[in-house]
């Protein structure tokens, strides 16, 4: 058998994951270490070390912005990424607070049936379908169908839609080519601009996240149509592969 050595450095590989040995040497050897993401092709830099990274966190001439000039090939990707994990104050400080107004306590504990619903019905699905002592796959029964479906429902998203959700959000957060990218932004993004402007011509539009944040309001300031895009996607981002992971 022949085994594919591994570059100590090539952060973004499949090897690399959790390569607990490779992190070591990292700290080590190159514990500044840069790499170009294979997504943007944008040049990132990897700090490994404690100090290191207290140092660069306290330090205000670094900016988590982009603010380097975007093509026009890169700049619907980017936009979705202007949410609250990208920005500086004040800017992130005005999102946090108009977002905080959607995300009330009492909707998310009006939440949580819903929720515990989904997860019994999963449970109940494999149940019927398997029989004692066979085997299957967690993450694709279980854990990727509950995180990305949490978060439709939090959204107000119907359930018939996440195959097409899946295959957006894979898209979007794992795929290398930028022309696959870009259409599965531009797809995800016109639905969710057909659902926001169906919530602000209803009559009585329903209490889920999404209309939450479509009328959030601050002193008369609101999110614009590109803020929402963006936490939207923000929401899938932090909620889909984060939870499924952890599930696993």
């Amino acid at each position: 058998m022949v085994v594919r050595p591994i570059n100590p450095f090539d952060i973004f590989s499949a090897e690399a994951r959790g390569n607990h040995a490779l992190y070591a040497r990292m700290r080590t050897d190159d514990p500044v270490h840069r790499a170009l993401d294979p997504q943007s092709g944008k040049p990132v830099w990897f700090l490994t070390r404690h100090d290191d990274c207290v140092s660069f966190m306290k330090d205000k001439r670094f900016s988590k912005e982009n603010r380097l000039g975007l093509s026009a090939a890169k700049d619907t990707h980017d936009s979705i990424n202007r949410h609250m994990l990208n920005l500086d104050e004040p800017d992130h400080a005005r999102l946090k607070t108009l977002v905080h107004k959607a995300f009330t306590p009492g909707r998310v504990h009006h939440l949580r049936p819903r929720l515990q619903l989904l997860a019994d019905g999963l449970f109940e699905a494999m149940d019927s379908e398997l029989a004692d002592g066979d085997e299957f796959d967690l993450a694709e029964r279980y854990a990727e169908v509950f995180s990305l479906m949490s978060i439709m429902a939090m959204l107000g998203i119907p359930a018939a839609d996440y195959d097409q959700f899946r295959v957006w959000t894979k898209t979007m957060l794992l795929s290398t080519d930028e022309d696959t990218a870009h259409t599965a932004i531009i797809e995800f993004s016109m639905y969710l601009h057909r659902e926001i402007d169906l919530r602000r011509e209803a009559s009585s539009a329903p209490d889920d996240l999404l209309t939450g944040l479509i009328f959030a309001e601050d002193a008369g300031d609101r999110l614009s149509r590109q803020e929402l895009l963006a936490m939207i996607f923000l929401l899938f981002a932090a909620g889909y592969e984060t939870v499924a992971n952890l599930i696993g």
